[in-house]
């Protein structure tokens, strides 16, 4: 359970409801980020951390389940589709939100790299056979600023109908 103090600066830190319907999604994004693309085909949204100095953009799309995976083993391929390099370390690997999870969520941190990317994966869910796939890719320092702010992000997404 978050204490009131906590909760009061993650109601600062959080900006203004976005609703894209192409992705089927309706997300509250953190303040100063900005909608940097959309489309159609694939149906995806890319939402980025504006002029902030810490940098971070977090890829959206509604994907096809035709297998009917779970959010876990949604996050589990995608993350095999791509070979890690040397170093690799997973940070998390947990459903979201913890006490009843919808989604799942996988964050990995390439450390051999020059600029110590982080990559995590979201996945929940949405209506018939579809899946909404988030995608983080910033680097330590932005981890280490915004890890709750992307949890709490990823957590405020609603498929829509």
């Amino acid at each position: 359970m978050l204490h009131l103090p906590m909760l009061l600066i993650l109601c600062l830190l959080m900006g203004t409801s976005y609703q894209n319907g192409v992705v089927g999604i309706n997300i509250d994004l953190p303040v100063n980020s900005v909608v940097t693309g959309t489309n159609t085909q694939p149906p995806f949204c890319v939402i980025s951390s504006g002029k902030s100095s810490i940098k971070w953009n977090l890829r959206i799309e509604n994907r096809a389940n035709r297998t009917g995976l779970t959010p876990k083993q949604y996050v589990d391929s995608a993350i095999k589709s791509v070979q890690a390099p040397e170093g690799t370390v997973t940070l998390f690997d947990t459903g979201l939100p913890l006490e009843d999870p919808v989604g799942w969520w996988t964050v990995l941190h390439h450390t051999k790299q020059q600029n110590q990317s982080i990559i995590g994966r979201f996945a929940m869910p949405a209506k018939g056979k579809q899946m909404i796939m988030a995608t983080l890719v910033t680097n330590a320092e932005g981890w280490r600023y915004g890890k709750d702010l992307f949890e709490n992000t990823l957590l405020s997404i609603e498929p829509l109908d």
